[in-house]
């Protein structure tokens, strides 16, 4: 009965051994840094470290259109005081303008009627000095 159960621990123990030896190759399998486990770590570890350093780039080339569309903001709230200040140049300019035209046009009507006047005045002469000239 002792042989037996030593033919049985033996056996065990030999299956265990197997066991063992199978385990530690799918083991070393597992861990081959070309082929297994190892080569998914190292390729998540690299794309690990380049999605980092994307996200650095990322964020300096965001960091940097920030700090230029600041810029520009500013740079535009500045033209828009300007452009606001030359429009209101414009109609002041404008205003004095229509003011001057209008003036002017009034001035020319002035003369014109005078002239008018003078030459209806100068026409009645005329005629008047035409009739008298009949008359005797």
């Amino acid at each position: 009965m002792e042989m037996i159960i030593d033919f049985a621990l033996l056996a065990a123990s030999a299956a265990a051994t197997i066991y063992c030896f199978v385990l530690s190759g799918k083991l070393q399998k597992l861990n081959n840094m070309r082929t297994g486990l190892g080569a998914g770590i190292a390729a998540m570890s690299a794309a690990l470290d380049e999605t980092r350093r994307m996200l650095a780039e990322s964020k300096a080339v965001q960091k940097a259109a920030e700090d230029n569309l600041e810029a520009l903001i500013k740079d535009a709230g500045n033209a828009a005081s300007e452009l606001s200040e030359l429009v209101e140049a414009l109609l002041v300019a404008a205003e004095s303008a229509a003011e001057e035209i209008t003036d002017r046009r009034d001035e020319a009507i002035r003369r014109i009627e005078a002239e008018k006047n003078a030459r209806c005045r100068d026409r009645a002469a005329l005629r008047m000095v035409r009739r008298s000239e009949k008359a005797a």
